[in-house]
């Protein structure tokens, strides 16, 4: 009867159930102390451009499976929008530059054409009042004696040789004005060649950018599977901002920990066996390249029992991604 009351008591059956929880748990523990379990991971990716864009279309879903260079996304970069509009006042200001430099110049060539009228003005009154005086000195010749007469022809050949002078000049003057006129309209030529070669360049930039905006769109850097899309269609994205996160089609790394309590040696180098809990026949060889630098809680699902907390030591090891691990798949490492 004390047999009865002693086995019906709560705290008796809860102190037998903890010991035989304490003895399950010892006998795991010391069942391998060579092994440990860890999970297969992807390497994610996350995908980002260094200028903001706008979202158009979204080419993917997640968990599909991409090839190196197919697209992700179609986008349009919105620093191209002021880069064209900019270029295209770039043409607008060059275009009113040649035409006040144009008028510039036409002033000084009308200028140079009104002094050059003037002096030719001049040039003409003056030949002309020295043939009028030529005129009266050759009338005045008749009934003169000889010595009167070779004064007046003297006279008259003095007017006449002033004249050649002054036609000379004139002929000077207008080679000169042809010349000034000839460099004036050259410059004119000049920025006209200059602004065509100016603005060819920045057309040249337009359609450059007006084709990147048309054909802007987010590639997969690799062979990779999408995992987590960010953006929706019409949004707008700051540089940098992640828009897709992408994983390596196979897992290239392990994550395991290794209990605190464990006698297992680990270091850099190591190679360990890698087996699935679920199908013992993928198995491949792993190395260690990474150690956690100090002790961390276990998460749940790689502990022996799974509500008792325990505590160890990150262990990161590199597998080929030639293998059929599952992301996040559990798996047993073992030397």
């Amino acid at each position: 009867m004390d047999i009865l009351k002693k086995i019906s008591n709560p705290l008796y059956i809860i102190a037998l159930a903890f010991t035989v929880f304490l003895f399950i748990y010892k006998s795991q523990l010391n069942a391998d102390q060579n092994q440990f379990f860890g999970f297969a991971e992807n390497l994610e990716m996350e995908v980002n451009l260094d200028f903001p864009v706008q979202v158009n279309g979204i080419l993917v879903q997640e968990g599909d499976s991409v090839s190196a260079a197919f697209p992700l996304l179609d986008l349009t970069q919105l620093t191209l929008s002021k880069e064209i509009n900019d270029e295209q006042f770039k043409i607008v200001e060059l275009d009113a530059r040649y035409k006040t430099n144009k008028n510039i110049i036409q002033n000084e060539i009308n200028l140079v054409n009104a002094k050059y009228q003037e002096n030719l003005n001049e040039i003409n009154s003056k030949i002309e009042s020295l043939e009028n005086e030529i005129e009266l000195h050759e009338a005045m010749k008749e009934g003169l004696k000889s010595l009167a007469l070779e004064e007046e022809d003297a006279k008259i050949k003095a007017l006449r040789a002033e004249i050649d002078i002054l036609t000379k000049s004139r002929v000077d003057l207008e080679r000169i004005n042809q010349t000034l006129i000839s460099g004036l309209n050259q410059k004119i030529r000049d920025e006209f060649t200059n602004l065509e070669a100016s603005i060819s360049r920045h057309n040249s930039d337009v359609a450059f950018n007006e084709k990147k905006l048309n054909k802007l769109s987010l590639q997969a850097p690799s062979k990779a599977l999408v995992g987590n899309v960010h953006v929706k269609e019409g949004e707008y994205v700051d540089a940098f901002e992640t828009m897709i996160t992408l994983y390596e089609p196979n897992p290239t790394q392990v994550k395991g920990f290794v209990h605190e309590g464990m006698q297992i040696s680990v270091e850099i180098g190591d190679e360990f066996t890698i087996r699935s809990t679920q199908d013992s026949n993928k198995e491949i060889t792993g190395k260690i390249t990474g150690l956690g630098a100090r002790i961390v809680e276990i998460p749940e699902r790689l502990r022996r029992v799974p509500t008792l907390k325990m505590y160890g030591r990150e262990v990161v090891l590199a597998i080929s991604p030639e293998n059929n691990f599952l992301q996040g798949e559990k798996v047993i490492i073992s030397q």
